[in-house]
């Protein structure tokens, strides 16, 4: 069980918390998109790979 945290008013109050404006919302929206993008290629590729690896190691054993 997690202990509860609690937070005074007077400190969460004046607590700043800085916020990228729109356009540089945007441009980390599309690094991590094309991120996505990336790694899910990656993934495209191994998975080929990994059924060639696959094939010829039936090959190789009959």
């Amino acid at each position: 069980m997690c202990p509860k945290i609690r937070i005074k008013f007077a400190i969460y109050h004046k607590t700043r918390i800085l916020i990228p404006n729109i356009s540089e919302q945007e441009k980390i929206g599309d690094f991590f998109e094309q991120l996505d993008n990336i790694i899910t290629l990656h993934q495209r590729k191994l998975e080929k790979l990994q059924e060639l690896k696959k094939g010829y190691l039936q090959k190789m054993f009959c």
